[in-house]
């Protein structure tokens, strides 16, 4: 993460918050993945990044279970 994203301490805040996000979330097996965080997610809460993350993920089928339910 660049220092595009605010000091240190955003910067670290940001990235605690998206590692949760992923490790909360259940994607489909056999995919690797790259977040690159901009510098609107030094201003979003929580709640806003994850719904982000879930509705890229349910675009792309990767949201597991409900890729293959759709």
């Amino acid at each position: 993460m660049g220092k595009k994203i605010g000091g240190a301490v955003v910067r670290n805040q940001v990235k605690r918050r998206l590692r949760e996000i992923v490790r909360l979330t259940p994607v489909a097996s056999g995919w690797d993945m790259v977040i690159i965080a901009r510098q609107p997610a030094a201003a979003a809460r929580y709640a806003t990044l994850k719904k982000t993350y879930d509705e890229l993920l349910k675009k792309a089928g990767l949201l597991y279970p409900l890729s293959g339910t759709e």
